[in-house]
């Protein structure tokens, strides 16, 4: 008859269940280091990200703002450059052609007028 090992023998070749379960949790703990970790700097990437888009944001808009004005700007000299054309040509009209001038300011005056009772 072959001799067997004792079960004392045997018990100490096996790894021995609460090593087993320590080792896990162990290499648990570790993998969940690694993804805080990673979690962390993923985090930080995404803040990045938020303050660059931010940044991108407020420079097209100063930039649009800017336009914006540019355009407001060069509509304003027109409206006043045409403005100054028209008084300039009824300045010229009243010099050319009092009577006339005179007439129809009394008649826009009159229609003004009658408008305005009419409330």
């Amino acid at each position: 008859m072959a001799r067997q090992p004792s079960k004392k023998a045997a018990d100490s070749d096996a790894q021995d269940p609460g090593d087993a379960a320590d080792a896990a949790m162990a290499d648990m703990q570790e993998h969940l280091e690694k993804l805080r970790a990673e979690l962390s700097e993923l985090s930080g990437r995404v803040a990045g990200l938020g303050e660059a888009g931010i940044r991108a944001g407020k420079e097209t808009l100063r930039k649009e703002g800017d336009r914006a004005m540019r355009n407001a700007s060069r509509v304003l000299n027109d409206a006043a450059e045409q403005t100054e054309d028209v008084i300039a040509q009824a300045d010229r009209f009243s010099r050319e052609r009092p009577a006339l001038a005179m007439g129809l300011a009394a008649a826009a005056g009159f229609i003004v007028a009658l408008t305005l009772s009419r409330r």
